[in-house]
């Protein structure tokens, strides 16, 4: 497994950014790829310094893409840079482009915690032929309620949005996006049950289901916290390469 950190320069954001990459020793032409999102106050970095993911990609032989987001809630911001095109076109192109990641639809994930759950789930309702499945761990899944109760410790969501009230009926809006969505991917949700999201959880599930969208729900006790997402991962990594069958 060849583990790299890089720098580079990104045409869309207008300034350096990074990512960590994990490639099979063989390459990556020919393995599925996970695109894995950090959350609010986290960076590229996180994923590999609070769980396990070098060995899961070791062991499930697959090339993992974790990019830089800053706060962005993966949007293009108000007042800040265009980090859903940074995300969604960029970084997949680069991911081709320098280590030969095919994108696949067929074998292509995307995931995260927290922000970057909410992330995963937006890019992929956007862009649903481009995946096969998508992972929220503890992800803001109701973000107009999320930022409208939480505003002042999620701090800098004003220059992503800078009136929620555009949120709702928006590409921003999950629950907006599931109602029009055509042939999603497969979600994977996850919560705890103590978790400060858990509600938002909730609602996001019980419209999903109503609209009998394929979704694959867990909960347990807990609460925000790496604890619960170091399992998440490796539960959410098994059942995604299920998918690809």
């Amino acid at each position: 497994m060849a583990i790299m950190q890089c720098i580079f320069e990104s045409e869309v954001l207008g300034k350096k950014s990074g990512m960590n990459v994990l490639l099979p020793e063989r390459g990556a032409s020919d393995c599925s790829v996970l695109y894995l999102l950090h959350g609010h106050g986290d960076n590229y970095l996180t994923w590999c310094n609070n769980s396990e993911i070098e060995n899961l990609a070791r062991e499930y032989n697959i090339a993992v893409i974790m990019p830089e987001a800053e706060k962005s809630f993966y949007h293009n911001m108000e007042t800040g840079p265009r980090y859903y095109d940074h995300i969604a076109e960029e970084i997949p192109a680069l991911a081709k482009r320098m280590f030969g990641v095919e994108n696949d639809p067929k074998r292509t994930h995307i995931a995260g915690v927290s922000m970057g759950g909410y992330g995963a789930f937006m890019i992929a309702l956007r862009n649903p032929d481009r995946f096969c499945t998508a992972g929220s761990f503890s992800g803001c899944l109701d973000l107009y309620s999320c930022l409208c109760e939480y505003e002042e410790p999620i701090t800098e969501c004003r220059t992503v949005f800078s009136d929620f009230e555009t949120i709702p009926g928006s590409n921003a809006d999950l629950l907006t996006l599931i109602e029009t969505v055509q042939n999603p991917p497969q979600m994977y949700q996850f919560c705890g049950t103590e978790d400060f999201v858990y509600e938002y959880n909730r609602r996001f599930l019980q419209k999903a289901q109503k609209l009998h969208l394929p979704v694959e729900y867990s909960e347990c006790p807990g609460e925000h916290e790496w604890v619960l997402w170091r399992e998440q991962i490796k539960q959410y990594i098994s059942w995604m390469l299920a998918k690809e069958k």
